[in-house]
């Protein structure tokens, strides 16, 4: 993926074919013009689940028509400056038994991005000057 700067503290992110926006509200010098990076991974975590949701379901022949995710999150009170808590809501208008509402929330929880949070990868950051 590339992201190139796009003034102010807009950015715009490539990957492959795909374009996405990200910029910072303007109470804090943003444009409001595309996602905050806070929000693109809330996103990211509730669409994964989403994704691990839509194949249990389908592979044990639960209908997904109609399923939504809503999701939001709040910042932490302490340093550093992160997300301290994410509410994830999955509406799965099908009917079923209390014991696949738990394997569905298993699914969720098992899902690539929410494994990443939690057993957080190396980050390495180089900087390249010119």
């Amino acid at each position: 993926m590339e992201i190139k700067y796009q003034g102010g503290l807009k950015f715009e992110i490539k990957i492959g074919e795909h374009v996405v926006i990200t910029d910072q509200p303007k109470d804090i010098g943003g444009n409001d013009e595309g996602v905050t990076p806070g929000e693109l991974f809330v996103a990211s975590l509730a669409s994964c689940m989403g994704s691990y949701v839509v194949a249990y379901c389908k592979n044990i022949g639960i209908d997904v028509s109609g399923l939504t995710i809503s999701a939001d999150s709040k910042h932490a009170d302490d340093k550093p400056a992160r997300i301290g808590e994410i509410n994830i809501n999955i509406n799965l208008p099908a009917k079923i038994e209390d014991n696949r509402k738990a394997a569905v929330i298993h699914a969720a929880n098992h899902c690539f991005v929410h494994n990443t949070i939690l057993q957080a990868p190396a980050l390495n950051i180089k900087l390249n000057t010119l």
